[in-house]
């Protein structure tokens, strides 16, 4: 019993990181941005439309994570995980080189291995261990290719930047701005958590 809780530890840490990330994303909950400043954020990386990718990354991290702590349903849960996180990578992270204090990919990259490792070769105390559940496997490959095709979809989503990185159009630019006050209130406290 204790071996099958040590192994479920990278996917029970890894999970709830994401769940939390999710929450941030989709309530505000510790400290987050909520629907509100996440989709604030996709403007400001000109992934469009803003608003409903807020929504699939939110619900893509919170249930996804849940689901991959849990051990429920796997590799759904994995599925999900990785697949935001591959976007997030490519779009935020990998221009930032590769350790974190610099904002690289580092961390969202060992979060992605725990969950290729685990989706792969799920081991270590589960939901699905504990009442018998396997999956078939064309809903996996289902999940799969779903997962494919959205992460292609979220990354042609995205409107190429201008020299520097900085937005096109006046209507751009003032979303780019608009996202930049937000996140400065949030840092002095004046919008609420």
């Amino acid at each position: 019993m204790i071996t099958a809780l040590v192994l479920a530890l990278p996917r029970l840490v890894a999970g709830l990181l994401m769940t939390g990330h999710g929450l941030q994303k989709l309530t505000g909950w510790f400290d987050g941005r909520g629907l509100e400043g996440t989709e604030a954020m996709l403007t400001a990386l000109r992934v469009r439309p803003a608003g409903w990718w807020a929504i699939v990354l939110a619900v893509a991290e919170t249930f996804g994570g849940a689901l991959m702590a849990l051990g429920l349903f796997e590799p759904l849960g994995q599925i999900a995980v990785i697949a935001v996180l591959m976007v997030a990578i490519a779009l935020v992270h990998v221009p930032k080189g590769l350790w974190n204090h610099d904002g690289g990919y580092e961390f969202p990259l060992l979060l992605a291995v725990i969950a290729v490792a685990t989706a792969v070769a799920p081991i270590g105390a589960s939901v699905d261990a504990a009442r018998g559940i396997a999956l078939p496997g064309w809903i996996v490959a289902l999940a799969v290719i779903g997962a494919i095709v959205g992460v292609g979809l979220a990354l042609a989503s995205r409107e190429e930047p201008l020299h520097g990185g900085l937005p096109r159009g006046r209507g751009q630019a003032i979303e780019h701005v608009r996202y930049v006050r937000y996140v400065g209130m949030r840092r002095i406290g004046r919008i609420g958590r």
